[in-house]
Formats: C-alpha cells, structure tokens, sequence
C-alpha cells in the first residue's frame, strides 16, 4: 500500500476500496495516512493482519454504506462505527465476539455478518453475539438468533418492528416468556418474508416446570402464513398450540422439526396439515408411541430417541423366546470385548461404545418402566460405568452383562405387544433415518417396501434387529445410493443387500454381530459399490471375495481382522486406508494398476512381503517411523509424490541419508506429537509444499530447500506464532516461501479465518 499512497489520496471522490492482496500496512497508519482522506468512500474490504481493533477514525467515513473486514485480524469494533448511520452491509470474522454497546443505533443496517472460513476457501455464517436493543435494526434481513432475557433490551417485544426479517430467526430461552401476552409482543405473524423459524427452551431438566406454560407461549408465538419451516425444542406440553392444527394457517410449511419435546405422544392428528409437509424430524421425543398416515409427498423422514414407538408385524407377534434365545445364542458380549481388546488406543472406538451405551440408558430407563420387573439394578450399574470416566468400565463383564438383562426385556416387551404397529411409508420418500427406536425386522421390511425413491438410509442404535429384509423386499430400492448402518449390535446379517445394484456407497460402524458373507460363504455388498467405509466391526477373510468392479476406496478402522487380506482382484481401487488393525500381517494386491492414495495408520504387524509387487502411488500416508523404515528397506521402493505422517506419537522424525527422498513433492504432518524436524528436508530438491495440521507440540521448523512453494499450518499455536513476521525466530525460514496458508484462531472461538500471503 506504501508505493500507492500518495496516488490513492489524491482521488478525494472515490467511493470504493478493495483490498484483493493482504495489506502489510499497520491498520492505524492505514486508516490514518489513507483512508482518513477519503470522505466520500461508500464500499470499503479491507485484507491485513497487522492490527485487532479497528480505528476509532472509521466513524468520519460518514457515507460509508459496505463495510467488510472479514479477512483481517480485528477482533475489536470501536464505538465510532455506531456513527456511520448509512451502513447497509457489515461482515466480520469470527473473532469478533462482542459489538459496541450502540451498534443498534445503525438503524439501516441489513446484513450483518459474522463468518468463518475453513481450509477449502468456503465462507461460513456463524451466530452473532446478542445485540442489546436490536429491535431499532429495524431493516435487519439475515440470520437472527435472539436470546430471551429478563433484563432491558433483551425482553421479547424487541422483535416486534423488524418486519424485514427473512431466512431464520432463532429465539432461544422461551423460559424466561412468563405470558401469552408477552409472547404474542413478537408479531412473529406479522413477519410474512420470514422462511425459517425455531424456537427453544433451555430448561430441559427442570422437573418443576409449568407445562401450560409452555403451550401459553408456544400460542402466541404464531407464525407469519408464508412461513417454510418450522423447528421447536424442549417443549413440555403434551398439546400443540391451536394454529399448528389449523391448516389454512401453515399451508405452507414444508418442513417441521421436533426435538426434546419430553411430552408429545404423537404428530398432530385429525389435520390435512402434514399432507404439505416434506421433512419431518423427530429426535428425542421419548413418548412418541405411534404416527399417522404420512403425506404422499414426503421426502425426508428423520426419527431418532423415540423408545417407546415399537413396531412389528403381526407375523412376528409373541415370538419373543426365539428372538430371545437367539440372543443367547449370539456373541454381542464376546465380540465386543474382542474389538476393545486391542483398540483401547482408539478414540473413535471409545467414542462410539460410550455413546451408545448413554443413548442405550436413555432409551432402556424410558422402556423397562412400563414393565413389572425392576431393572434399577442394572441400569444403575450402566449408569455408574458412564459416568466414571473409565473407558475399561464400558464393556467390563457387569456392564455388559446389566445392558444384556435390559435387553432380554426390551425384547420381551416387543414381541408380547397385543397388535401389529406398522409405519407405511410413500413412495415418495428421499431420505429416511431410523435410529434409537425398537423396531423388528418384520417391520423394517413393511418400511421399506415400494420405496423406488429412497436415495439415503441411515440405521442407527436398533437394538432389535438382527437382519435386513429379503431381496424380494430390497431390491425395490432401485434409486438407493447411500446406506449407513450404525451401532446395531445385534444386527447379524444384511439379507438381499446384494440385490440392491444401484447402491454406491455403504458405511458400517460398531456393528460387532455382523456377519459380511451369507450362509454360502458368499460376500452381501452389492457389486455396484463404488465406497465402502468398515469400523468397529469383526471381519471375516471373505468379506471381499465378490468381483467388486466399481470399488474405488475401501477405509478400514479399528476392526478385528484375519491376518491378511486381498484387495489385488479390485481393479478400479483407488483409495485404501486401513486403521488400527492388530491382526493384519499381509496386504495382497498393493501393485493394483489404479491404486493411487494409501493410508496404513498402526498397523504393527504389517510385513514387508506386501510392498513386494507395488508401484508408485500418488500419495502414501503413515504412522510410524518403523513403517517408514519398513518401506526404505525395500528394494526398488519408490516414494510417492505426497508423503503423509499421520497421528504420528514420536517426537522426531529421521530421515535416512541414504533413501531416496527426491520424487516428494508434498510433505504432510497431522494430528501427530512430533516436537522436531529432520534437518536433511532442506535436501528436498522437489519439495514444493509442506503442511501442519494439529501438530501442538511442534515450535521450530528446520531450513526448507529453495524449491517450497507453499507452507500450511492449522491448529499449531506455538508454531504460527513463531512464523510471524517481522520477529518470529521461524520467519527467516520461510519468508522467501511464496504462498502462506495460515490458520488464525482465538480462545473463545477456535478456528476463525485462513489467511493467504504471497
């Protein structure tokens, strides 16, 4: 900005200014020697990093309509820019956590934002910190959450002028409306360019609250007609408010969201409202017992934490002592402690295990009283093993054991049930998630059936089921590309799956039971599979057996394995990554002409026979300098292009001198403990890009070789703040390094912006 300073200032009508380089310029000598002259400026994007607050001079931009500094590093706003009465348009990042106490005296303000911006260069709209009278911005169109609060500025009759709301408003802490009256002060009706609405309570385990209440507020909280979508959470009462039952009142809402609503029992009934909508989701409304008939033109359909909504068939009614017995039968117990016996290590398999279990209590506290026989015992005992904070606590025998008896009589209160509960579903369904609810595999075939549509499929925490339909019933699912089942423990086969020839992608999480081969020792993934994503699983050796000729990635985590596995025959292989597998010794077919992207993370009975036959692969990524070492050692081993360490524990890393590093081009560091660097890198001669991605204990950097062209660091404190310019004792290293991606960040927010310096 220097050379262009004196040209800039003598343009005293221009109106517009930005910045498409950052500016190495101080933000106050900036504003004071440049800006400060140009009275007349509408539109001003500012890009620099050298400065957190804005200058108090900003206020004299009288005419100042577009302010943007989102891609700065002010974190700062100074009460002269609640002066600039004409700002239409002000976007900050996301380090901006409080506004100048008069920011609502911007009373033609229409946007404000307040964005991040992640790796990939998209922009993110984040949630504005609460604006204390913000019913004066009265032009205000975007994203608006507004947080009810017993104090002035903050009281709900602030919504009531900004009839210029549209996209979303959020109104949180719906507790502290005492009134119908105070409610109604909204005017939420009268707000007809308003599409997406939510409300909330946050007294979610206040056992003491006044449900009426709740339905009082929820009256006169009435929408606007023209009102698309519709969220409420943490509602108390049983009943809906009166204008959510009047269908030339929601004519058209197409989309409507229920979650925490402990009360409800059910969607509205006796309404030809639902007959418009084309999302509905129900998460965690735990006394939902039954559901209408759904509309014709539904497309997405989400039910999550509703236990006591049990369905089966009228085939499978008293049958519960087979099921039970083939629980007995089963090894649920066996096979988990099978998977945590080695994978203690993985965060990803602790997460999962404990996650289910919470859910699991939830759900079996809901279901075991509305029977006679007293499980305290054993829900206590499960309760004691979450809350320990001993992962080893989670699948010790006594717990499993307390789940196993929970579960014997939540299968008992299934299959006794007097009638069929059936949900029929249309045709015209897209997307449907069925997750935390008992349902039997009779039932899931009645769900399924005549879905030509279905393009999604997400299963997830079904206790009950033990197998997917027939092929007679799946492979009507000719539009189904996506299915994802997750933590069903006793799910032990998936039936017809292989008819399903349209399936492209299939992820299986935490299903310990589950069986990939029939009973002819023949793999169920359909041969159209193009990804397939295995964790938490116990493996057979045949699970790949089929001609897979679609197949072009296969990721493997934490699972029980035999020794080897053969991936030669998949030709269109592109992609394999394999993750903590304890048994795996031998990898058959790494020399799979279309291989290009390996990723073998603690694997430490891997052998050298398997790099036998490879050939060059675009990108290799590891865990270990044993793994490293293994490859060197290889004859005529050569390198890929991009060199990945990845959840590497080790403080340093060598590099042998005699190994051939030339053909690396990109060198990665993430998730890893590395604390120092080989100093040979700077004998990287094609090394053009180098990254750290959450390396926290990493400070200093070695010389890099002269042919870097870029350098990335995310979520490393200590060595960004050393590659600060001018004074960083790591900027002498890279400052001749053209493009630097760096991650700014605070430690309120996290993750604010990446900047980019050429």
């Amino acid at each position: 900005m220097e050379q262009h300073k004196q040209s800039i200032c003598k343009l005293v009508h221009l109106r517009t200014v930005i910045c498409m380089e950052p500016v190495m310029d101080d933000a106050n000598k900036l504003f004071h020697e440049v800006l400060h002259n140009l009275k007349k400026l509408r539109v001003l994007l500012l890009w620099f990093h050298n400065g957190s607050k804005l200058p108090q001079s900003i206020g004299e931009l009288k005419h100042l309509r577009y302010l943007n500094i989102f891609k700065t590093s002010i974190s700062e706003l100074p009460g002269a820019l609640c002066s600039l009465y004409h700002l239409q348009f002000l976007r900050v990042h996301q380090d901006v956590n409080d506004w100048p106490v008069k920011i609502c005296n911007l009373s033609k303000l229409r946007h404000l934002e307040r964005c991040s911006r992640i790796p990939s260069g998209l922009i993110g709209k984040l949630r504005l910190p609460q604006i204390p009278y913000i019913g004066k911005l009265t032009k205000l169109q975007g994203r608006v959450e507004f947080c009810v609060a017993n104090q002035q500025g903050h009281e709900l009759r602030q919504l009531r002028d900004m009839k210029e709301l549209r996209s979303n408003l959020e109104i949180k802490n719906l507790e502290n409306v005492r009134t119908k009256d105070q409610a109604s002060e909204a005017m939420l009706h009268n707000k007809t360019r308003l599409s997406h609405l939510h409300l909330s309570w946050s007294c979610t385990d206040d056992l003491h609250i006044n449900d009426s209440l709740h339905l009082e507020v929820l009256e006169g909280l009435k929408p606007p007609h023209e009102l698309l979508s519709l969220g409420i959470d943490s509602y108390r009462s049983p009943l809906y408010p009166s204008w959510l039952c009047e269908d030339s009142h929601i004519a058209n809402l197409k989309h409507l969201y229920l979650r925490n609503c402990t009360a409800l029992e059910g969607l509205p009934s006796g309404v030809q409202l639902i007959k418009h909508f084309y999302t509905i989701v129900l998460d965690n409304i735990p006394n939902l017992k039954t559901l209408p008939h759904l509309p014709g033109g539904l497309g997405n359909l989400e039910i999550e934490g509703c236990p006591l909504l049990i369905l089966i068939s009228s085939e499978e009614l008293g049958q519960h002592e087979q099921h039970a017995n083939l629980m007995k039968a089963g090894t649920v117990s066996s096979q988990l402690a099978m998977i945590w016996e080695k994978q203690r290590g993985s965060k990803t398999c602790r997460y999962n295990v404990r996650d289910t279990l919470v859910s699991e209590h939830s759900s079996l506290k809901k279901l075991t009283a509305m029977i006679n026989d007293d499980k305290s015992a054993q829900l206590l005992t499960m309760e004691s093993a979450i809350q320990s904070g001993n992962d080893e606590a989670l699948v010790e025998d006594n717990t499993i054991e307390a789940w196993l008896s929970c579960q014997e009589q939540r299968i008992k209160l299934i299959y006794t049930r007097p009638t069929e509960n059936l949900l029929h579903l249309p045709s015209s369904l897209s997307f449907l998630t069925l997750s935390s609810c008992s349902l039997t595999n009779g039932a899931l075939a009645v769900c399924l059936q005549g879905l030509t549509s279905l393009k999604r499929l997400h299963i997830s925490q079904i206790m009950s089921l033990t197998s997917f339909p027939s092929p007679e019933v799946l492979q009507c699912l000719s539009a189904l590309k996506k299915l994802y089942i997750h933590s069903c423990w006793c799910l032990r086969s998936l039936g017809g799956l292989r008819e399903v020839t349209s399936l492209s992608e299939v992820e299986i999480d935490s299903c310990i039971s589950l069986e990939l081969v029939d009973g002819n020792g023949i793999a169920t993934i359909p041969s159209s599979l193009e990804k397939l994503s295995i964790s938490g699983c116990v493996l057979g050796p045949d699970f790949l057996s089929t001609d897979l000729p679609h197949l072009h990635s296969i990721s493997i985590t934490s699972c029980r394995s035999s020794v080897s596995l053969a991936v030669g025959h998949l030709h269109s292989l592109e992609s394999l990554s394999l993750n903590n597998m304890p048994d795996m010794c031998f990898l058959e077919g790494l020399s799979c002409p279309n291989l290009q992207d390996v990723h073998l993370i603690n694997i430490p009975k891997l052998t050298a026979e398997s790099f036998s036959q490879h050939h060059a692969w675009k990108s290799f990524t590891i865990s270990s300098s044993e793994m490293l070492s293994l490859m060197l050692s290889i004859k005529d081993f050569k390198l890929p292009e991009k060199l990945c360490f990845k959840h590497y524990d080790e403080p340093s890393i060598k590099f042998e001198s005699s190994a051939n590093f030339t053909s690396i081009k990109s060198l990665e560091f993430s998730d890893s403990k590395v604390m120092s660097l080989p100093r040979s890198l700077e004998n990287l001669s094609c090394l053009e890009r180098i990254a750290f991605i959450q390396c926290p204990n990493l400070s200093s950097l070695p010389v890099f070789p002269s042919s870097l062209q870029q350098i990335e660091i995310r979520g490393c404190e200590c060595l960004k703040r050393t590659c600060q310019a001018p004074n960083g004792e790591n900027w002498p290293k890279v400052e001749h390094i053209r493009w630097k991606l760096f991650e700014f960040s605070n430690y309120k927010g996290g993750v604010s912006f990446t900047i980019q310096m050429g």
